[in-house]
């Protein structure tokens, strides 16, 4: 399934650019089937990565009942049956840079996996992270085929910068008008 990675330094809106695809997606109910549908369904990939804290974290976004003594077969067939049943269409992962904090091997399975759900669902993935996530999602040469790949690059000072602000200054509701000119900003950038 086609995929996209965006990445982009700490702090240039990557999560905010993920929140707004999720609610521009939200779950829709219908009362003639009751049934709930969640075409997409965004995460923050672990701290910690590994198969377990994955699906545990993946059950909890879904609502599912967690067993502590389920096994890592029976978190992935329940996770699988959920995400099945509510037509999940594309997975987010935020800070998906944080599969390097495992050992390789962990690093290997958390890719496997993320390779596993997009072939088994038939679902796009959509991961988000700082530039050391292209190392991340690298490690699977399988998986990164799949990516298109996007860079947030930095504004600089130039006109495009200059229109942004001009644009922001026009269409801010502001009590008395501002002083700031794209010039005195651009300055500051």
């Amino acid at each position: 399934m086609p995929s996209i990675a965006i990445y982009g330094d700490s702090g240039m809106g990557k999560t905010m650019i993920m929140k707004r695809f999720r609610d521009q997606h939200p779950p829709k109910f219908d009362p003639s089937t009751g049934a709930l549908t969640t075409p997409v369904l965004a995460m923050e990939m672990v701290s910690r990565p590994g198969e377990r804290s994955f699906y545990g974290e993946l059950l909890t976004l879904l609502g599912a009942p967690q067993s502590p003594r389920a096994d890592i077969t029976q978190m992935e067939q329940a996770a699988l049956r959920i995400m099945e049943a509510i037509g999940v269409q594309v997975l987010v992962i935020d800070e998906v840079h944080n599969i390097l904090a495992g050992t390789y091997r962990e690093q290997r399975i958390v890719l496997n996996t993320l390779r596993f759900l997009s072939n088994r669902l038939q679902i796009s993935l959509v991961c988000f992270g700082v530039n050391d996530a292209r190392e991340a999602i690298g490690g699977d040469v399988q998986l990164a085929r799949r990516f298109e790949q996007f860079t947030l690059s930095r504004w600089a000072a130039n006109e495009d910068f200059e229109t942004l602000v001009t644009s922001i200054l026009r269409n801010t509701p502001l009590h008395r008008p501002s002083v700031l000119t794209p010039k005195s900003l651009r300055r500051i950038l």
